[in-house]
């Protein structure tokens, strides 16, 4: 990638300059990957009035050092890498865990900032975060750091 190319969100808002779809949101924290971007415009337009785009869809856009997860390395990715992977389908290394097909791959922040490790939990993410979800409305605030995000049960 050139040095003048943006690394990419693939955890954004539809409403970023640039947005497209990454994936659809097949069943609950799994997401299907698209073969190729889609302007998010595009989908948005297909949706029932009323659907929240983020419910069904998962976005990605240039990575926007304004962001609130932001502080010189992607803190949403460091919480997320603290959630457990998906543990079904095809793995890729020794620690195992899904590598799905993605075409943000070569431009994406996480696979810079954690490389196969974020795409084995990238599945998982939902921008949309459902009231009384504890573990992802932790995750999804940026004032919570990776210690704050519980996971497994309590020892």
């Amino acid at each position: 990638m050139a040095e003048s190319e943006p690394l990419w969100c693939p955890s954004s808002r539809p409403d970023q300059p640039g947005a497209v779809v990454l994936g659809v949101h097949a069943e609950p924290r799994r997401l299907t990957y698209l073969d190729a971007p889609l302007p998010a415009s595009e989908a948005i337009a297909g949706l029932p009035e009323g659907v929240d785009p983020t419910r069904v869809v998962r976005f990605a856009s240039p990575c926007r050092s304004s962001c609130s997860h932001w502080r010189g390395a992607c803190t949403l990715l460091e919480k997320v890498a603290v959630t457990p992977a998906p543990s079904d389908g095809p793995s890729d290394g020794p620690s195992g865990g899904p590598v799905p097909p993605c075409h943000l791959r070569s431009r994406c922040r996480w696979w810079d900032q954690r490389g196969v490790d974020a795409c084995r939990r990238c599945p998982v993410v939902e921008t949309f975060v459902a009231a009384g979800d504890t573990l992802w409305e932790t995750v999804a605030d940026p004032s919570a750091g990776p210690d704050d995000v519980a996971v497994g049960p309590a020892s």
